[in-house]
């Protein structure tokens, strides 16, 4: 039976105001927005435009419970703690003397149980087109966001995270809590860490090597579990050399995975066909072990597009747990062109966000618009442990079909009228624990001057280790139908799928040198000149 790609209403939550028209402190410039959801508790956070004290006030059932923020201050935060889990709870700030309306959120159940939860990115420069992105995704009703990073322009000015984020997604933050990844744009600004370091208990730093909690507050990276789901959310911009604490970290935290489905959150993705393209320094230094630990699904941005790559596994058998990876980098910033690489299932350039539903044994994520209009649309099952995420393609196969980026920095020297050659190499790594095999040929390499040697060759590089392309081009412009424009085409073959790229990019002919000037006419003589001469 076909299982629908929106899961039933059921399990929404609501968000929102319980009171009618209740007037908005003017001292309250951002927020309130929520952070550190978990099943006995949530913080709640808001920026006043002068230094001021503040109040919150939450109900649940018949009780009240009262928290205050009595330092004068502009960033409130205020963490609620005690809650019962799985929870619907009503709050409301109080801004010096004034109050706001009640608003909804509801506290992380303490088991399994069905969800419904948005993620989105690269909010940033465009407020308009990220409140209707926020708009659409309130309108779903999700339970918490995951936000894949780029809230705003610059990262260090907080004055844009007021244009740029809070206003333009108030209604979503004020009932749906948050979970933040670093992007590019935020610059490891301490104004980042301000509005979202989680509670130390999230961090897990303390299990670090014995490190302090307090080393770790502005790391970047955290471990979140929702119900069945094991968030592990990185920050892309750390170092992730073997040793470092970011790698020392995950691998800590993904052995500690206890839910049904792990989700991992960053902004750069593995692979990607829009303008960035994916991080072969993040694929080979995470990939192999996100794999290795039985990782389902990772959410990016950085790309300002939308796309779903197919499952991919390392290995060629159905033993091999598949992973499948989810660009979504269409929450305001202006859209990048994309062009669909071998990995993607789907893939377009469009304002984006995702809902992604579980229950039970299904995850189904469903991409849409920011007008709500269905994009696109993933169901993953479990059953007694195995995955159905559809056929996985290797990952060292999508690696090498990844190597055709390396023709792009390749340049032929322009010929003139003499034949040339010239000889090309690149490196093929194959960070994975199985054989990484592909085959390089070429089209448009016969009858227009050109010969490309050896005319297709196998590469095979052994699990974890690299090997070297060599191939050597040739141009003859006297050769019949010689066609210098005519470049020939790179063909990378892999697992059943292919890409092509031009192999490389034609030098301009050298400039005409200009011909030197000649000498300027000797200046005539004076007579004169001569007859003083002669009187000496």
């Amino acid at each position: 039976m076909a299982r629908p790609c929106l899961l039933a209403a059921g399990f929404a939550w609501l968000a929102g105001s319980l009171a009618g028209a209740v007037e908005m402190p003017t001292a309250l410039e951002a927020g309130p927005f929520l952070t550190g959801l978990r099943p006995d508790r949530i913080t709640i956070s808001w920026q006043t435009k002068e230094p001021t004290t503040g109040r919150v006030e939450c109900r649940f059932g018949r009780q009240r419970r009262l928290a205050d923020s009595p330092a004068p201050a502009r960033l409130h935060q205020v963490t609620l703690a005690g809650l019962p889990p799985a929870t619907e709870c009503s709050y409301r700030l109080f801004v010096g003397h004034a109050a706001t309306p009640f608003w909804r959120f509801r506290t992380a159940p303490d088991g399994p149980a069905p969800v419904r939860f948005a993620v989105y990115g690269d909010s940033r420069s465009n407020p308009e087109k990220h409140a209707r992105v926020a708009q659409a995704i309130a309108a779903h009703d999700p339970a918490f966001v995951v936000h894949t990073g780029d809230f705003v322009s610059d990262g260090r000015v907080r004055a844009q995270w007021v244009a740029q984020f809070f206003v333009p997604a108030a209604e979503l933050l004020r009932g749906c809590p948050i979970l933040p990844a670093m992007g590019t744009h935020e610059k490891h600004s301490p104004v980042f860490y301000d509005y979202f370091a989680p509670p130390r208990e999230l961090l897990w730093a303390e299990r670090l090597r014995g490190a302090p909690p307090a080393a770790f507050p502005t790391a970047g990276w955290t471990a979140w579990r929702f119900g069945s789901l094991d968030f592990l959310v990185l920050n892309s911009y750390a170092s992730v050399k073997p040793g470092d604490p970011q790698l020392v970290w995950l691998e800590q935290a993904l052995a500690e995975c206890r839910g049904t489905w792990r989700i991992v959150v960053a902004h750069e993705p593995f692979f990607s066909s829009g303008k960035h393209g994916g991080s072969e320094k993040l694929r080979e230094a995470l990939l192999p072990l996100l794999l290795e630990r039985g990782v389902d699904l990772v959410f990016a941005g950085h790309d300002h597009t939308y796309e779903r790559t197919v499952p991919f596994a390392d290995g060629d058998d159905s033993s091999a747990p598949p992973l499948v990876q989810i660009v979504t980098g269409g929450g305001g910033a202006s859209l990048y062109k994309v062009q669909p690489g071998p990995w993607a299932a789907h893939a377009s350039s469009t304002l984006n966000f995702c809902i992604v539903g579980v229950e039970d044994d299904a995850l189904v994520v469903s991409a849409y618009d920011d007008a709500s209009r269905p994009l696109d649309c993933a169901v993953l099952t479990k059953a007694n442990g195995r995955r159905d995420f559809g056929e996985a393609v290797p990952v060292a196969a999508l690696e090498f079909l990844a190597a055709a980026k390396r023709f792009k920095s390749f340049s032929f020297p322009h010929p003139g009228a003499e034949p040339k050659s010239k000889e090309f190499s690149f490196s093929a790594a194959n960070p994975y624990a199985h054989e990484m095999v592909g085959e390089l040929s070429w089209e448009d390499a016969e009858g227009n001057g050109w010969a490309l040697e050896p005319p297709s060759q196998t590469v095979r590089v052994a699990p974890r280790g690299k090997a070297t392309v060599r191939f050597t081009a040739r141009f003859d412009p006297t050769a019949a139908g010689a066609a210098l424009a005519a470049a020939p085409q790179a063909v990378l073959r892999a697992a059943g799928r292919s890409v092509a790229v031009p192999a490389f990019a034609i030098e301009a002919p050298p400039r005409p040198r200009k011909p030197e000037p000649p000498p300027p006419p000797p200046e005539p003589t004076d007579p004169f000149d001569l007859e003083e001469e002669e009187e000496e």
